[in-house]
């Protein structure tokens, strides 16, 4: 009776030539001719690593064997690496197909037949998969080493695609990325937008609007969290070497300082707070009920057509006002309390006092930080004087120049945010002041995240609803001239107890 046989035949890159499984069919099809073994099937694994049995050719290979084992003698392989690199997993399996299927493993370029009752054969078999799992381990350490440098002591990005926002440029270590302007200009709005509060779905909305093509679910979350946006970089652990955010060589998309601010908000962020914001709505999430509870927002079905409502989420007794009232309440008390032109004009002469004492303060912050970034820039030198003369061990050189690059990195967006203040400043001055004149009109101007904002601001966020009037105990000193107006059309109602409103809210939370 003629023997039978199987063969099992991969490449580890579905992108790889052909030539690799023409080789290995080749060596085969001849120990097929030359031993007389009727090859019954083939097996190609094509596009995954050798590292694990789990790979689904290798397990429709198993599951072949399971079932057709008694018309089958042979396993044939080019060579064993070619069936695995893991060592222990590899003789395990091999010793079950021959043990429990009477199935044995050829390789044919190694001239092995294994045989698990041969102390010989299983000597070399063992050999063989040994010294394949440690060119292995030896091209993976070389691999993972070379990163490490690469991007932890040269700052070079490694990525095989540029993330949104940036460009590659050059090849091998001249290889760098940089800004794409047209994707930056859209990051920068991400980063921007979710400082002022505005929701991460709702960012990215706007940014597909802006261009940015749908990425992941999770994109805008992503893009926030990744530290390439402020020329930094995520670097992994390499054995006794640490880890974590390195600088990197790029030019950054967004300042440092407000990278940071937005970690801090991502870090100090409670999911349960996110409010859902609709334009029908602008009030809900900010506005209070006399419980001290956010009201919600939803409509309600009358006897004809649908209404709108602002609701406590508590029922019984609280706060449950249609937004036709409520909004029109509102702009009227805007509208009173918009100061007169006259009192604008002043304002903006003791702002002019005011800023110009400011950028003062800012030159003389200035100079104090270009003397800190001065001492900064004498550590780092001294640092790698230190490494260079072999007194400094290579943990305490990254250690120390992590730490000073990044307070360097620091005092310099603290200078250029001082820097931009003169400028930017003035613009805000000059031309917004006089705008306050109509408050109604920067209301409705506004879109729902800068509305929720203005409210925030004016009542420092304790502005509440209670027996038909909005009532709160802080109001900016600007816009208290027309109170008492207010109080008697029952519009806005000035707690004299200050602080009783946070007593409340801390209650009922």
């Amino acid at each position: 009776m003629n023997k039978k046989g199987i063969r099992y035949l991969r490449f580890s890159s579905k992108g790889q030539s052909n030539s690799s499984i023409e080789a290995q069919e080749m060596y085969t099809s001849r120990w097929f001719e030359t031993n007389k073994v009727e090859l019954t099937d083939t097996f190609i694994d094509a596009g995954f690593s050798a590292k694990t049995f789990d790979r689904p050719d290798m397990n429709e290979l198993t599951a072949f064997i399971a079932k057709h084992y008694k018309s089958c003698d042979y396993l044939v392989v080019s060579e064993m690496d070619r069936f695995s690199r893991d060592a222990g997993e590899a003789i395990s399996l091999i010793k079950k197909l021959q043990l429990k299927y009477s199935v044995q493993i050829v390789s044919v370029t190694e001239g092995i037949t294994y045989d698990y009752r041969d102390s010989g054969s299983f000597f070399r078999t063992g050999l063989s998969f040994l010294l394949a799992e440690d060119d292995n381990i030896r091209r993976a350490n070389k691999i993972n080493s070379g990163i490490y440098t690469a991007k932890a002591q040269e700052g070079r990005f490694i990525g095989a695609k540029a993330p949104y926002g940036y460009s590659v440029d050059g090849k091998g270590k001249a290889r760098k990325l940089v800004i794409n302007e047209t994707e930056a200009i859209i990051v920068r709005f991400i980063y921007d937008s979710y400082l002022t509060k505005m929701p991460i779905y709702m960012i990215k909305s706007k940014a597909i609007e802006m261009g940015m093509k749908l990425g992941s679910k999770c994109i805008i979350q992503d893009m926030l969290e990744n530290p390439i946006y402020s020329g930094q970089q995520n670097v992994k652990s390499w054995r006794t070497l640490p880890g974590g955010i390195f600088p990197a060589k790029h030019e950054p998309v967004i300042d440092m300082l407000t990278w940071q601010r937005v970690q801090e908000k991502l870090n100090g962020k409670d999911p349960k707070t996110l409010t859902l914001i609709r334009d029908e709505f602008p009030l809900r999430g900010i506005l209070l009920c006399h419980c001290g509870l956010t009201v919600t927002g939803a409509p309600s079905k009358g006897r004809l057509k649908w209404y709108n409502y602002y609701k406590c989420k508590k029922s019984t007794g609280h706060l449950n006002v249609g937004t036709i009232k409520a909004h029109s309440q509102l702009r009227e008390m805007l509208r009173l309390m918009s100061p007169s032109n006259h009192y604008v004009i002043a304002l903006e002469e003791r702002s002019k006092a005011a800023l110009a004492t400011a950028m003062e303060e800012n030159k003389k912050l200035i100079v104090i930080h270009k003397e800190e970034l001065g001492k900064v820039e004498k550590k780092l030198a001294s640092v790698e004087r230190k490494w260079i003369d072999d007194q400094l061990t290579f943990e305490s050189y990254h250690r120390n120049t992590k730490d000073l690059t990044q307070q360097r990195i620091f005092i310099k967006a603290k200078i250029d945010e001082l820097n931009a203040d003169d400028k930017e400043a003035y613009i805000l001055l000059y031309g917004n002041i006089k705008k306050l004149t109509d408050m109604v009109k920067i209301y409705e101007c506004a879109n729902t995240i800068e509305k929720q904002e203005l409210i925030r601001m004016v009542f420092d966020s304790k502005l509440y609803y209670q027996a038909g009037s909005y009532r709160t105990p802080y109001i900016m000193n600007i816009f208290s001239h027309n109170l008492l107006e207010m109080k008697e059309k029952k519009l806005l109602i000035l707690d004299e107890k200050a602080g009783s409103l946070e007593r409340t809210r801390l209650g009922g939370e």
